[in-house]
């Protein structure tokens, strides 16, 4: 194997290895952080889309008719940690300290952002189908939107130059 080939290898390697640490590292953190930091500013973003007001507990709102529940599971969590994984590895940011930070808020960000979309896109799409495929167009509608942000933060942090470790 040649270096340039093993190297990539361990950089996915690593990259992986870290994002499943951060999405162990945030399934330890209690639901009230994970409401606080990830479930609430999507849903009040999805909310102020609908011009609704965001209901506290359970964490829902109701438009046009549709309640959207917004539980762990929906948090995009998992989305942040492979998104913050990419980051870290790939942005043009040379000094590590400098590149976690910007790695993190960008990450959440794009997690925020991307659920928010995902939200707002619930609700047309569950007034055209019946209850019993919700959930398979719940998962369409989350890599439809996922899969693209996704896409734009793997495009923007491989727009760079080789990247020196200090």
């Amino acid at each position: 194997m040649s270096a340039e080939r093993r190297n990539a290898f361990y950089g996915w390697l690593w990259m992986m290895l870290l994002a499943f640490a951060v999405k162990f590292a945030i399934d330890l953190v209690p639901e009230s952080g994970v409401k606080h930091l990830f479930m609430f500013p999507s849903a009040k973003a999805a909310a102020l889309y609908w011009s609704v007001p965001l209901i506290d507990s359970p964490l829902s709102f109701v438009a046009r008719g549709v309640t959207i529940v917004v539980t762990r599971a929906c948090s995009a969590t998992d989305f942040f940690s492979l998104a913050f994984a990419l980051l870290a590895f790939r942005m043009r940011i040379r000094r590590l300290w400098l590149r976690i930070p910007a790695a993190l808020a960008i990450a959440w960000c794009a997690a925020v952002f991307a659920n928010a979309t995902r939200l707002v896109m619930l609700v047309p799409i569950d007034e055209i189908f019946s209850a019993a495929q919700i959930p398979s167009i719940h998962m369409a509608i989350g890599i439809s939107v996922f899969m693209p942000v996704f896409g734009i933060l793997w495009f923007f942090s491989s727009l760079r130059k080789e990247v020196v470790y200090e």
